[in-house]
């Protein structure tokens, strides 16, 4: 074996060693995902136009009952946890992504939610738009709703 052959395989122990000695904790790791869901949902919702308080979010995925809130906005919330409930345990289960698996995710977010205006699990069939919600001046224009079920193939495709 030569010099650099055995100080290669010197550094890679030692790497090898540092990792195993990095691993996090599950706990540790369980509480991330956690505190990252809470987050997830809050801003995601709140850019859809929920109105919580990030406290009030995480009190919410906690289980608890909040007085005084839009239950329109607790729906949508909760909504959300459900529906990344079912794409940990699908993924993990299943794996395969399709553009029904992803038409199921929006039927689980929007489910009972503004009336059902935004037509649970189907892709949309007018433009719509992204807003400031404080000046309503427009910041983003999606793809033309003739597009998406055209996009939505080509991203499964490209998954």
């Amino acid at each position: 074996m030569s010099i650099s052959i055995a100080s290669t395989l010197t550094a890679i122990g030692r790497t090898r060693r540092f990792l195993e000695a990095a691993q996090l904790s599950k706990g540790w790791v369980a509480k991330m995902q956690a505190r990252a869901l809470i987050l997830e949902a809050h801003h995601t919702t709140h850019i859809e136009g929920t109105h919580l308080s990030l406290d009030q979010s995480e009190r919410l995925i906690a289980g608890e009952n909040i007085s005084d809130v839009d239950s329109e906005d607790v729906k949508e919330l909760l909504n959300y946890k459900k529906a990344f409930d079912f794409v940990a345990d699908y993924v993990f289960s299943q794996g395969l992504i399709t553009e029904g698996l992803i038409r199921e995710i929006h039927r689980r977010l929007v489910e009972d939610v503004r009336e059902n205006s935004a037509q649970p699990g189907q892709y949309r069939v007018i433009q719509n738009y992204v807003a400031n919600s404080k000046t309503k001046e427009i910041i983003y224009t999606p793809p033309a709703a003739y597009k998406v079920p055209i996009f939505m193939a080509e991203l499964v495709e490209w998954l």
